[in-house]
C-alpha cells in the first residue's frame, strides 16, 4: 500500500520509466531502419525471420468477404462498433471551411485530408481488431482515400475489421521494421504521410526515429489506469478495472487512489479473488497495480492531474462534478457503472490514447489528426488593419512589414 501522494508518485515515475527505451533499444531501432532503408523488402524478410520467425512469403495480403461473416457475432459486434466510431467522428468534423466575415476582410479556414495515412496494429495475444478501427474509422470520415495498414498478426477479426473499414490490402510486418518500410516505402509497402497506432517500445521508438521523415500521432505506450476511490465506492469494481487495463501487458501503470485505506484494502481482497481465478498468472500482471492512500479529494485530483494519465475512473460520490476537474488525462470514466473497458471496445470513444504524461499537451485520436488546415485573407478594404498593423510593425522593428501595410492605406 502507497500510503501518500509522494510515494505514489514515485511508483508512476517507476513505472514510467521502465518502458522508456534505454541506449540499447534505441541502438537497436537505428538499426532496423537502417537496414530498411538499405535492403527494402528483402530486410523485411530477414527481419521477420530474425526478430518473429516468420517466414514471409507475401508481404502485402489481400482481405476477402468470408460468406460465413454475416453470422459471426464478432463481426456484428465490430460493425456495432465502427458505427459508433463514425458518428463520434462526425460529430468532431469542423465541416469543409469556416468562414469569418469582417469589416473590409474576410478569413476562411478550410480542412483538406492526408492522402496517404499508415496504421500500425500490435499483434498481442491475437491481434487488435478494435485498434484498427479506432484508427481507420476517424481517417475515412476525415476523407483519407488510401490507408495502409501494417500488422503481425492479421488473424480473422483483423480481416473482418479491415473489410468494415474498406482497406482491401494489409501488410504482414510488425515491430520497428514495420513503421521504417511504412515512413519510407519499399517496393511492395507504400510510403505514407503520417503513421498513427500504438505499439510496444520498439515501435514507439521507431516513430520517434522517424518523425523528420514522417508524420506521428503520438507516444501511445503501455495502458494507463487511474481509479479515485472513497468509503463509497464498489471495490470489486475497481479490482476488475485495475485487472482489466493490467492486462494488456508488460509495463501498465494501473493506480487507484483513496481517501480511504479500509477501502483500499478492499480492493486488494478484490484483486486477490480474482487472480486466484487464474490458473498461471503472469507475475507482471499484479506488478501492474498499486493501492495509494491520500487525504482527500482535492489531494487527489491534483496528483491525478500531475500524473495526466491515460484513463481516469471516477469511482467515489459526487463522480460528475469531481469530473469537471479532471483537465489532464485521456479519457475520464464517470461512476461506477463507466467501465474502461466500454472505452475500448464499444463505446465509440477512441482507445487510442496519450500514455506516459502526454495527456498534458494532446488528447486521444481523432478526426483531427487526419486532416491538415489551410488560411485564407480576403481583405476588400484595408484601412480596419493598417494601423494597429502599422504599430505593431514598428515596435518589432520590421521596416517592409509596416511599408508594405501602409502602401495599402485607404485603398480599396
Amino acid at each position: 500500500m502507497l500510503e501518500s501522494a509522494e510515494e505514489i508518485k514515485r511508483w508512476c515515475v517507476s513505472r514510467r520509466r521502465e518502458v522508456l527505451a534505454d541506449s540499447r533499444i534505441k541502438k537497436d531501432v537505428l538499426a532496423i531502419i537502417k537496414r530498411v532503408e538499405e535492403g527494402r523488402d528483402q530486410a523485411l524478410r530477414e527481419l521477420a525471420h530474425e526478430l518473429d520467425g516468420v517466414t514471409l512469403k507475401d508481404i502485402g495480403i489481400d482481405v476477402h468477404e468470408s460468406p460465413d461473416w454475416k453470422d459471426d457475432p464478432l463481426y456484428r459486434s465490430l460493425q456495432e462498433l465502427a458505427a459508433r466510431i463514425r458518428e463520434v467522428s462526425k460529430s468532431q468534423h469542423p465541416g469543409n471551411e469556416l468562414i469569418l466575415r469582417f469589416n473590409g476582410y474576410d478569413i476562411c479556414i478550410r480542412y483538406f485530408p492526408y492522402k496517404k495515412i499508415g496504421i500500425y496494429v500490435p499483434g498481442g495475444k491475437e491481434g487488435y481488431p478494435s485498434t484498427l478501427l479506432m484508427c481507420a474509422i476517424p481517417a475515412r470520415v476525415a476523407g483519407v482515400r488510401e490507408i495502409i495498414v501494417c500488422t503481425p498478426k492479421p488473424t480473422r477479426g483483423i480481416m473482418m475489421a479491415s473489410h468494415i473499414a474498406g482497406i482491401p490490402r494489409i501488410y504482414t510486418l510488425g515491430g520497428a521494421q514495420a513503421i521504417a518500410a511504412m515512413a519510407m516505402g519499399t517496393l511492395s509497402v507504400p510510403r505514407v504521410e503520417k503513421i498513427v497506432g500504438p505499439g510496444n517500445v520498439y515501435v514507439t521508438e521507431a516513430k520517434l526515429a522517424l518523425r523528420d521523415q514522417v508524420l506521428i500521432d503520438m507516444p501511445a505506450g503501455p495502458s494507463e489506469m487511474v481509479i479515485l476511490a472513497d468509503t463509497t465506492s464498489n471495490p470489486e469494481y475497481i479490482a476488475l478495472d485495475l485487472l482489466a487495463q493490467a492486462e494488456h501487458g508488460l509495463g501498465g501503470m494501473c493506480l487507484c487512489i483513496s481517501t480511504s485505506a479500509p477501502m483500499a484494502r478492499r480492493v486488494e481482497r478484490g484483486l486477490a479473488k480474482y487472480l486466484k481465478r487464474l490458473e498461471n498468472p503472469p507475475r507482471w500482471l499484479r506488478s501492474n497495480i498499486a493501492l495509494g492512500v491520500v487525504k482527500d479529494i482535492d489531494s487527489a485530483v491534483e496528483l491525478i492531474n500531475e500524473l495526466a494519465p491515460e484513463h481516469v475512473g471516477i469511482m467515489c460520490a459526487d463522480a460528475e462534478t469531481i469530473s469537471r476537474k479532471i483537465v489532464n488525462a485521456g479519457t475520464v470514466c464517470i461512476g461506477k457503472h463507466s467501465a474502461a473497458a466500454f472505452t475500448d471496445y464499444s463505446s465509440g470513444l477512441n482507445h487510442v490514447l496519450p500514455t506516459g504524461g502526454y495527456a498534458k499537451i494532446r488528447g486521444g485520436l481523432s478526426v483531427f489528426d487526419f486532416l491538415r488546415q489551410v488560411q485564407y485573407l480576403h481583405v476588400t478594404d484595408p484601412s480596419p488593419l493598417v494601423t494597429s498593423g502599422i504599430e505593431i510593425a514598428r515596435a518589432e522593428r520590421f521596416l517592409f512589414h509596416e511599408t508594405s501595410m501602409k502602401k495599402r492605406k485607404g485603398r480599396r
